[in-house]
């Protein structure tokens, strides 16, 4: 884009087309003193984890996305991949955490979870990569089935707070089976629903294929139906014919 002439018959990418529209129409916007309405509408905040064990020090660094680009593999379901995102990894042995507070190492869960979730959220399937052994560009080629209505609070900073607390519940919850105690408390979960209103499709190989998308009419006289636009067709489609892309 950036002041480029579009050539249609060029292999372009979705995503990357996304992107570069989304940093224009922000910083237009910006530049005038008015409001960046995508920016408004799409922009998330990761939060970067780092959690102690053995002391009360957690370390937090925030970081804003427009979109949740999750890794594809041989898993079927877009929720595995969002378990798979928000899991994290321990850092112990020769790769223990440096507490600077306790001045001590420490095992140390590390982990990105969603501290602020946007009104519209756009998630990006990375099928693109890399074989090294061929030496060439691939995609993945899993179907991938995914919910009507999406539920995020899970993969949130207070989801993931709300099951850390649940476990250590659960610990002592145990723990007071065996010594006596009162019963513990906890955390009531928050729903975070998004429903599916658009899919695009890409059908083809990683160095040529073609963009094609469905999407769900909200407003117009075929309210809940969803329409199939590919190039100049568009037609009615029954999405429930499409088990997963």
């Amino acid at each position: 884009m950036w002041n480029k002439e579009l050539y249609v018959r060029e292999q372009q990418d979705a995503y990357e087309f996304f992107t570069s529209l989304i940093d224009q129409m922000n910083e237009y916007p910006k530049k005038m003193g008015r409001d960046q309405i995508f920016k408004n509408t799409f922009q998330g905040i990761y939060s970067d984890q780092k959690i102690c064990k053995g002391c009360p020090h957690r370390y937090e660094h925030e970081e804003a996305f427009m979109e949740l680009n999750l890794g594809v593999t041989s898993c079927e379901s877009l929720e595995i991949f969002l378990d798979q995102f928000v899991r994290g990894e321990v850092l112990e042995g020769s790769n223990v955490y440096y507490c600077e507070k306790c001045k001590e190492k420490r095992v140390t869960v590390k982990r990105t979870s969603i501290k602020s979730l946007p009104s519209d959220l756009v998630i990006h399937l990375m099928r693109f990569g890399f074989h090294w052994e061929c030496g060439c560009s691939i995609k993945y080629e899993e179907q991938i089935r995914f919910p009507w209505m999406l539920n995020m609070e899970p993969y949130t900073v207070s989801g993931m707070a709300r099951q850390d607390s649940s476990f250590e519940v659960g610990e002592n919850h145990r723990s007071m089976d065996q010594g006596g105690g009162g019963s513990p408390q906890k955390k009531v979960a928050l729903t975070v629903n998004y429903e599916l209103v658009i899919v695009i499709v890409y059908s083809g190989q990683a160095h040529m294929g073609h963009y094609y998308s469905f999407i769900k009419d909200r407003q117009g006289c075929g309210k809940g139906k969803w329409y199939k636009f590919n190039d100049t067709v568009i037609e009615e489609f029954d999405l429930n014919d499409e088990t997963g892309v």
